[in-house]
Parts: C-alpha cells; sequence; structure tokens
C-alpha cells in the first residue's frame, strides 16, 4: 500500500502540469499524424492503417524512452530529484511513478487514436483490453530501460540527442509504423529482436490487419515480458538515481 501511494503520489504531480497545457499533446501527435498521412498516400488506407495501429505502439513506448528520460535529467539539472532521494522512496517507486506520469500524459493522445481506429471500423471493440495490455507492457519496456539511461547522464542536451535517437531506432527503422511483411527475409529475424516489432505485431494481430498465429503470439507475448523483466532488474540492480 505505501508503494501504491508513493507512486501515484509522484505521476499525479509531475502529471498535473502536462495536462494543463492542450500545446504538449498537440506536439506529440505531429509525427504520427504525418506518417499516417504519408503511408496513406503511398499505400493507401490499408497501409495508412498500419500507420495508425503503429502509432499506438510508437506512443506507448516514446513514453518511457523519449519523454521519461528527459523528464528524469530535467528534475535532476533543477534539484528537484534530491528532494526523492532524501525522502524514503527507493528507485523502484521513483521509475515507476515518473513513468506513470508519462503515461497518463500521452493517454488523451492514444484514446483518440483508439477512437479513430474503432469508430472507422478498422479495429473491433472486443479486441481493445488485448491492445491496452500490449501497449501498457510496451510502456513498461521502454519506461524502465530510459529510467536506467537517465541515470548515467545529466547533460540535459544529452539526454535529448540520446532519448530521440532511441525513440527513432525503436520505431521508425523496425516494422512499427509499416507491416513485417515488407521486411525482407534476410532481415526479419534482426526486426524480432527489438521489442516495438512484438508489440506492433501484437497489436495488429488483435485489430485483424496480420493473420498470426498462436505461436506467433506466444513468442511475441514471451519477448516482451523477457524484455520487461530485464528491464525491471536494470532499474532495481543497475540504476544510479541516487549517485546522479
Amino acid at each position: 500500500m505505501r508503494l501504491a501511494w508513493q507512486i501515484a503520489s509522484i505521476s499525479m504531480m509531475l502529471a498535473l502540469p502536462t495536462l494543463r497545457h492542450p500545446l504538449w499533446h498537440l506536439t506529440i501527435s505531429v509525427i504520427p499524424a504525418s506518417l499516417f498521412f504519408v503511408f496513406w498516400l503511398i499505400g493507401g488506407i490499408d497501409l495508412g492503417r498500419h500507420a495508425l495501429l503503429g502509432a499506438l505502439v510508437a506512443i506507448a513506448v516514446n513514453a518511457g524512452i523519449v519523454s521519461l528520460p528527459q523528464l528524469i535529467v530535467g528534475l535532476k539539472h533543477r534539484r528537484l530529484q534530491d528532494m526523492f532521494i532524501a525522502s524514503p522512496v527507493g528507485p523502484v517507486a521513483y521509475a515507476m511513478g515518473t513513468a506513470l506520469s508519462r503515461l497518463i500524459y500521452v493517454s488523451p493522445l492514444i484514446i483518440i487514436v483508439l477512437l479513430i481506429l474503432t469508430l472507422g471500423g478498422f479495429i473491433p471493440i472486443r479486441s481493445l483490453p488485448m491492445i491496452a495490455l500490449t501497449l501498457m507492457m510496451t510502456w513498461w519496456v521502454g519506461s524502465f530501460l530510459g529510467f536506467t539511461i537517465s541515470t548515467y547522464i545529466s547533460n540535459i542536451v544529452y539526454i535529448s540527442g540520446v532519448s530521440n535517437l532511441l525513440g527513432l531506432l525503436l520505431n521508425l527503422i523496425p516494422p512499427v509504423y509499416y507491416p513485417l511483411s515488407l521486411v525482407p527475409n534476410e532481415f526479419s529475424w534482426l526486426a524480432l529482436l527489438i521489442p516495438t516489432t512484438h508489440a506492433a505485431q501484437l497489436v495488429r494481430a488483435y485489430a485483424g490487419t496480420v493473420n498470426t498465429g498462436v505461436w506467433d503470439l506466444i513468442l511475441s507475448w514471451l519477448a516482451l515480458v523477457i524484455y520487461g523483466v530485464i528491464c525491471s532488474l536494470l532499474v532495481a540492480f543497475r540504476s544510479r538515481w541516487r549517485e546522479a
């Protein structure tokens, strides 16, 4: 109960200021919207649908791998992290609280994209719980990885470059905005080493965009769980937030 209260308190304290500025939500929607129109113009509505489904994954992982590290380093730069270090808050509570604040921050955009896809008939309503679960797992992986990285970098300029580069590597290069079937066979194994590939495959499978076998679904879930466990262990044992 104490851990849950710490996480909730940190998340709301950091999320409320961002929710009061709608322009920030418009800013983070520019890239997904732009890629949707580009893919729609190139491959029609079917490829545009893939782009929107991929945007859900990109938004979820970017909340952790792009937005979270910049928030963490910003807190260190303003000496606000010292307040958390001086309190009886551990790295897991601090990581979960800050990560949850970023999830709250991007939730309106995720809901809007889901509404567009559902009302447009692109995804069945019955698939929404599994898609939401996939996005939560994706956010978990990105957040704990992003938190660990942020504890090793104190310069706010450097962390911005590193986090944005990781966001590009996890979202634009692997088959997130576009289907895995477009990747040449000799490179498909490489794509499957990336967690966002599995997240995008799961979202597309539950949306009915691709035909995926049961074992493929199990493999993708297993990959996300393994990445989630590894990133959680990194936060617990390798993060250096008190020494930063």
